[in-house]
């Protein structure tokens, strides 16, 4: 049984570590549309790890730590943060930056972000999108940390040093409050499935159930994106 997001990583690798379990299509108005990413149990894990290991390292971050990410729902990106996150523990508490920046970031002690924000006061880590950064697109403020440069350094073995409780807030957007425990409530029985404007949350319950999913940022033409469905053989949801 899993319980807690990490394990859920780790039954996936154990079921089949190469699998693909996350594929990312790109159809922004954005400089990286056309973008795809095809991510297995394993590969994901290692992105994971590393943003554990930096999160733990650099920022001390652990159970009931509140960790901002600003990064667009539907993206590879911000599927490994979550989970980097969710593995320490900490609460996630989220803005999709394809909508706008947080109202408030009073109170966070991490800010992730693909927007930079000067006037922060905790420890900042700047995202660049692209798949082959290898620094930051924007000016990175002073005391942050570029993670197209810096993620690469950090080790790919993470062992979680501390287990959530389930009745602790894992994920909060805007009205929205998720516990760890009903984070990784299975949704699907291992299918592989196209989810709409997709979060993080949404990709963690299909895992939970043994599947694979393939997310979409942006708004795809509608004859393109049925024939993109039908050549990943994915369903609906």
């Amino acid at each position: 049984m899993t319980t807690t997001p990490w394990q859920v990583l780790e039954a996936m690798t154990r079921s089949d570590a190469t699998a693909p379990r996350l594929t990312f299509y790109d159809r922004s108005d954005e400089p990286t549309r056309g973008e795809r990413i095809e991510l297995s149990a394993k590969v994901l894990t290692n992105w994971v790890s590393k943003a554990a290991n930096l999160l733990t390292e650099e920022f001390d971050v652990e159970a009931d730590t509140r960790v901002g990410i600003n990064l667009p729902a539907a993206h590879w990106r911000t599927a490994y943060w979550c989970l980097a996150a969710w593995s320490l523990g900490a609460c996630v508490e989220f803005s999709d930056s394809d909508a706008g920046t947080f109202a408030d970031e009073d109170g966070l002690d991490v800010l992730v972000t693909s927007v930079p924000s000067p006037d922060f006061g905790g420890d900042q880590v700047v995202v660049t999108l692209a798949m082959l950064a290898r620094g930051a697109a924007v000016e990175v403020p002073a005391g942050a940390l570029d993670e197209a440069r810096e993620l690469s350094t950090y080790a790919d073995l993470f062992v979680p040093f501390d287990e959530p409780a389930g009745s602790a807030v894992a994920w909060v957007a805007g009205d929205e409050q998720v516990t760890f425990r009903d984070l990784v409530t299975p949704d699907g029985t291992g299918e592989r499935r196209f989810l709409a404007g997709a979060d993080p949350t949404q990709m963690l319950r299909c895992w939970v159930g043994g599947g694979s999913v393939v997310i979409v940022r942006g708004d795809a033409d509608p004859v393109e994106l049925d024939t993109l469905l039908a050549q990943e053989g994915v369903q609906r949801h």
